[in-house]
């Protein structure tokens, strides 16, 4: 491991994995953070450490938490994921309010 992940913490190997993972390219990665190319080359060889802002958007980002960049155990946390099944059960509870509350009881 190169002494400079020791130094400011965040494992390069943790970025490029989340980055890989999520779909998107680090070029697209980069532009949804608002930072450069070469800021975004610069965390994914280890030359150089994204600020807190920067790093909490790239957990936003790639569905990871802040901590796994450090190194922590994401034990199949994925926020985008999670954000996702809560919108679509906040749409089907949304569609399933109206015919539980338009539903007469049945006369025994």
């Amino acid at each position: 491991m190169p002494l400079l992940e020791f130094s400011l913490g965040v494992i390069p190997e943790r970025l490029r994995t989340a980055v890989e993972g999520s779909g998107y390219s680090a070029a697209e990665v980069a532009r949804r953070a608002g930072v450069s190319v070469q800021s975004m080359q610069g965390w994914l060889s280890g030359t150089k450490s994204p600020s807190a802002a920067n790093l909490g958007a790239l957990a936003l980002i790639t569905g990871r938490s802040v901590g796994y960049f450090y190194g922590e155990d994401d034990p199949g946390e994925n926020i985008l994921r999670d954000a996702a099944i809560g919108r679509r059960v906040r749409e089907l509870l949304g569609v399933m309010h109206p015919l539980c509350v338009s539903a007469r009881p049945v006369a025994a």
